[in-house]
């Protein structure tokens, strides 16, 4: 991390964005939408990005993507404190089935806390990817004699204060 005096603390973290998921569901997608897929389904290659300390996920989400240029089309509610991403490069929640949109992962985890929320650290890995049907974040195997629901490990809250991290 890097400071000067009467500077705030910066560091770097990378952020990308994916729509490769809808690859292998195009026929659920909204056939109007087809042609903003890019080759590959990468929207933003990782990209190395400053955060200055106490930026969360959508914080350095809605930079990245004025800075390249790309629709970001969220909401955000003050009561809250909380953002919620309905689409990016005009990919929507729901364009790809009942169950699509788009979640964040840091470091390779989904965390159970709105992009809002997420303080971010130096090194932190920040993925946006575009989930469907077959890519749920939560999974339920049912079988003839048992349901199970997996889910993945939750990540700890941090706050805006250092000494609770």
């Amino acid at each position: 991390a890097e400071t000067t005096e009467n500077s705030p603390v910066t560091f770097t973290c990378t952020i990308s964005i994916s729509c490769a998921s809808i690859l292998n569901n195009m026929d659920s997608l909204d056939p109007a939408k087809a042609e903003l897929i890019p080759e590959g389904g990468m929207i933003l290659g990782a990209t190395s990005v400053t955060v200055t300390e106490g930026e969360s996920v959508y914080d350095v989400l809605r930079r990245t993507c004025s800075n390249a240029g790309i629709p970001l089309d969220a909401s955000f509610t003050p009561a809250t404190g909380s953002a919620y991403v309905r689409g990016i490069q005009n990919i929507y929640e729901f364009d790809c089935g009942s169950l699509s949109g788009w979640k964040y992962s840091v470091n390779g985890s989904y965390s159970n806390y709105g992009c809002s929320a997420y303080i971010l650290k130096e090194g932190d890995s920040i993925q946006w990817n575009y989930t469907g049907l077959k890519n749920l974040h939560h999974v339920c195997h049912i079988d003839r004699w048992n349901i199970q629901l997996q889910t993945p490990h939750p990540i700890q809250r941090r706050t805006h204060d250092p000494e609770t991290w």
